[in-house]
């Protein structure tokens, strides 16, 4: 009986926790740019976007049209700024750190928003119905420095409700 370890490699085993193979990535188009970045995010976060995800897909499907260069899928997100939509994704990408998953005071000072970006993610975060970032940025905004306006422009019952308050 030989004792020298085997030179044949193992074939490797998928993780069960940490092998994810239903995380297909998306291309989405805003502003004449095109991200590609990872759906999870989306399908998690958004009820708009679950239900997309839920009925694209087919040779036929409206929602999303083929690239000619690439054959991949896009997305078009035609009200939607480069702006917004970046300081979405260093949210969803801060976020999904180990590290920071569990206290999200270290996130916000990791990517050190200003109020012009916390606006931006305000403003997506309500038209797509991300309700926990916009519930989470919306106590963070300093919201006398809001102009009604804006407020008005971005929903938020909090927001305008704080503005009233503040007028007394």
């Amino acid at each position: 009986m030989d004792s020298s370890p085997s030179t044949e490699n193992p074939v490797p085993v998928r993780d069960e926790s940490f092998y994810f193979d239903d995380d297909p990535m998306a291309t989405f188009l805003v502003e004449n740019r095109l991200f590609k970045i990872h759906r999870h995010f989306f399908i998690q976060g958004s009820i708009i976007f679950r239900d997309l995800f839920a009925q694209t897909g087919g040779p036929d499907d409206p929602v999303m049209r083929a690239d000619k260069e690439s054959d991949e899928k896009i997305i078009p997100l035609p009200d939607v700024t480069a702006k917004e939509f970046r300081t979405l994704l260093h949210f969803f990408y801060a976020t999904s750190l180990p590290s920071m998953s569990s206290n999200k005071n270290t996130v916000s000072e990791l990517l050190s928003f200003d109020q012009e970006d916390k606006l931006a993610l305000l403003s997506i975060a309500h038209r797509f119905v991300f309700d926990e970032i916009f519930n989470y940025i919306s106590q963070r905004v300093e919201h006398m420095e809001i102009p009604v306006v804006e407020r008005i422009r971005l929903g938020s019952p909090l927001l305008i409700k704080k503005f009233l308050i503040a007028l007394h």
